[in-house]
């Protein structure tokens, strides 16, 4: 039986999953990242940072419509953004500082953005 490591079907299918990422919570494609501007790029990592924070505070909260698989999905499409962008991974809105041992401020500023 053949490896589907050896022939490159596993990055072809990779990037095919991450393709479909992009376009479902960016509206845009691998291609089209690839040749994007940084400020397409930073417009994008936008989006996906608000949706991320909407579902992790979601999760907080244990909403009912709150989904581990979609906040997994938009952790990815973020990671790909960031890496065209040329930017550390753990930039941004994702991982600021806490300023207490239940998060109350961070939680309390996202609702004011």
């Amino acid at each position: 039986m053949m490896d589907l490591r050896d022939t490159g079907c596993a990055k072809a299918a990779e990037r095919g999953r991450l393709d479909g990422l992009l376009g479902r919570f960016c509206g845009t494609s691998i291609a089209r990242v690839e040749r994007a501007t940084k400020a397409e790029l930073r417009g994008h990592l936008d989006r996906i940072d608000r949706r991320l924070a909407r579902e992790r505070n979601k999760g907080t909260a244990r909403h009912w419509s709150y989904d581990l698989n979609r906040h997994i999905a938009l952790k990815q499409a973020r990671d790909v953004i960031v890496e065209a962008l040329g930017s550390p991974k753990d930039s941004g809105p994702a991982t600021e500082g806490r300023t207490s041992a239940n998060g109350r401020e961070r939680r309390r500023a996202a609702v004011k953005r």
